[in-house]
């Protein structure tokens, strides 16, 4: 990828939050400039400073990783927030998976449970896994696998593979939904294709354990590529057939 860099940083050092965003970024990741974590979060900071929600979420990044910058979870926290604050989706995930386990902040279940449902509602794939993984654990609410199969429904139609996998696993043994090895075996293949290795390793015992006969894996694999066939571009709003989700 070619980029620019001398016009980024004047745009950048003209004040302009996305150019400064953007650098940071080259500089993380070394286009077109020597790769240096430190002036990429300079730039985080510079425009975190001014209240830059993207920055901030990216600082807050810098300083959880211990990239370009000591690790310290409790400003990766203080970062966070100011971002999650302005409808940060990935900051507010973020958040409420620091509230859940104490971390850099002090544990707090509701805030937890706040914060991803505030993430999850712009359809942040990652909290809409976290809040069923939350109903699935009772961490921070009551357990409900019932609401849980809800949750991870969700993210498995955003392609969420362990979301996928989940379901898989709440079919096979009828936790939360009535035990459906077809659906099963369905879910555990689409999660293979999305690139869970969990899955691989299923699907080897159920097809080595003769659990389905081989009419039914032929069907299954039929209805699985169809399935694929019909996700569209996942960046988008990806779709999934109605019969996947009862």
């Amino acid at each position: 990828m070619k980029v620019n860099v001398d016009k980024l940083r004047k745009l950048a050092e003209q004040g302009d939050a996305d150019a400064q965003n953007n650098l940071a970024y080259i500089y993380l990741f070394g286009i077109g400039v020597a790769e240096d974590h430190v002036e990429a979060v300079r730039w985080w900071r510079i425009t975190a400073e001014k209240g830059d929600a993207a920055g901030q979420f990216n600082l807050g990044q810098a300083y959880r990783m211990g990239n370009g910058v000591a690790e310290d979870i409790q400003a990766a926290a203080q970062w966070y927030q100011l971002a999650a604050q302005q409808g940060h989706a990935d900051a507010q995930c973020n958040l409420g998976l620091l509230y859940s386990k104490g971390k850099g902040i002090a544990q707090d279940s509701a805030a937890a449970m706040r914060w991803l449902k505030k993430a999850a509602a712009q359809g942040q794939v990652d909290a809409l896994f976290n809040v069923g993984d939350e109903y699935c654990l009772g961490n921070c609410v009551d357990k409900d696998l019932v609401e849980s199969m809800r949750w991870y429904r969700k993210a498995a139609a955003h392609g969420h593979a362990r979301a996928q996998y989940n379901i898989g696993v709440y079919y096979w043994n009828g936790t939360g939904v009535d035990m459906d090895q077809y659906k099963a075996y369905l879910w555990f293949s689409i999660a293979k294709a999305d690139g869970n290795a969990m899955a691989i390793d299923v699907l080897q015992e159920i097809n080595w354990g003769n659990y389905l006969s081989q009419g039914k894996i032929r069907e299954a694999k039929k209805e699985v590529k169809r399935f694929l066939k019909r996700m569209v571009n996942r960046e988008d709003e990806p779709t999934i057939p109605t019969q996947y989700l009862h």
